[in-house]
């Protein structure tokens, strides 16, 4: 019985560090991460990379960080980095990333 207790206490200990950690890396790194419409589960290939979901509600990926543009444009909805982990901003003035902007792909997700 003492030792269920103690199995019990750590993996509350172990939870609670994880929580942690997860709340502010998640404000602070892109989503790997992503449900789609049907809530199925996609991550971006590249381990430093970002899923965003679009209009229809599909998951697309990037190697990097991506932004919603400010100002609507007709055929992007969201603009990305095209390097691994690159940083990608968005304004009104136009978007600025690491490498090149580009929209993201959903062949560069992984259902998982």
């Amino acid at each position: 019985m003492e030792t269920a207790q103690r199995g019990v206490s750590l993996v509350q200990i172990l939870l609670a560090a994880l929580i942690a950690c997860g709340a502010s890396s998640a404000q602070d790194e892109p989503k790997r991460c992503q449900t789609d419409a049907l809530e199925k589960w996609y991550c971006a290939v590249d381990p430093h990379g970002s899923a965003v979901v679009d209009k229809l509600g599909r998951v697309l990926c990037a190697p990097g960080a991506c932004a919603k543009p400010e100002v609507e444009e007709k055929e992007k909805d969201w603009i990305c980095s095209s390097v691994s982990g690159g940083r990608a901003t968005a304004s009104p003035t136009g978007a600025v990333c690491d490498g090149e902007c580009r929209a993201p792909e959903a062949t560069a997700c992984k259902k998982i």
